[in-house]
């Protein structure tokens, strides 16, 4: 895992490498039947599929059904990465850029259903406060998201940015010694 990681960050591809399943294997479509404040249900690799190229796990193979019927229903906004990064984080105080992903996202915790799609961030609190000014936030990262892919519903996934290495994924360039 960490020669592919390094790999990646040396070639500057990292939109492209795969590192693991998207959002650390966390089941995107039972979000859908949680509570707001329930954590995140972990999937199994026994329950993979694979979604444009990215790993996807699901908790029951009923759950793995209805991903496969209809997948944009249920993957996450903006690849699973941070909403409110992808919203509001912008050059120069934030790296995140099409060739730069990040920003970072807790699947466990930083997760909201709205108008039935999938948000995630960093925490709780970043897509709690994402979704204070909903309306306005979401065109803004949409604009940004459909800029680098040409839309909302397209883009790389996030298999490998999550809050313990958030640094790997904001600074390749600097880890990589440029």
């Amino acid at each position: 895992m960490k020669l592919v990681l390094l790999l990646c960050i040396a070639l500057f591809v990292s939109v492209t490498c795969a590192y693991g399943p998207v959002l650390k294997g966390y089941d995107v479509v039972a979000y859908f039947s949680l509570k707001p404040d329930d954590n995140g249900i972990q999937g199994s690799k026994d329950l993979a599929f694979n979604f444009t190229g990215y790993e996807f796990w699901f908790s029951t193979p009923a759950n793995m059904a209805l991903f496969k019927a209809n997948p944009w229903k249920y993957a996450p906004k903006y690849g699973g990465f941070c909403a409110w990064g992808i919203c509001c984080e912008k050059p120069p105080q934030w790296p995140w850029a099409k060739n730069n992903l990040g920003p970072p996202a807790d699947p466990a915790t930083g997760w909201k259903i709205y108008n039935n799609e999938l948000y995630v961030a960093i925490g709780r609190s970043y897509v709690n406060r994402f979704l204070q000014d909903a309306e306005m936030h979401i065109s803004e990262a949409n604009e940004r998201w459909s800029g680098w892919w040409g839309k909302v519903d397209a883009g790389p996934f996030n298999d490998h940015c999550y809050p313990e290495n958030w640094r790997e994924c904001a600074y390749p360039n600097i880890l990589n010694g440029q």
